[in-house]
């Protein structure tokens, strides 16, 4: 995936040009209230649970339904 289509806790990872997004990461649910954007726009969004520096980290993966 190009990083430029990616979201990153809220900021684009690179450039500032309007590339379609097509991936956001949030760390600890705080995007939770974008979800419904998200989502209705075909955007894979990837949720770290917990996140901490040295310890494991957990992921949800949350993509859009095929049926609408």
């Amino acid at each position: 995936m190009d990083l430029g289509e990616v979201t990153l806790h809220g900021q684009r990872l690179f450039g500032r040009e309007q590339q379609a997004e097509r991936s956001f990461v949030d760390l600890g649910w705080n995007g939770f209230g974008y979800k419904g954007r998200l989502l209705d726009d075909g955007v894979t969004w990837l949720e770290v649970l917990r996140p901490h520096r040295s310890k494991p980290m957990d992921a949800r993966l949350i993509e859009p339904g095929s049926g609408r």
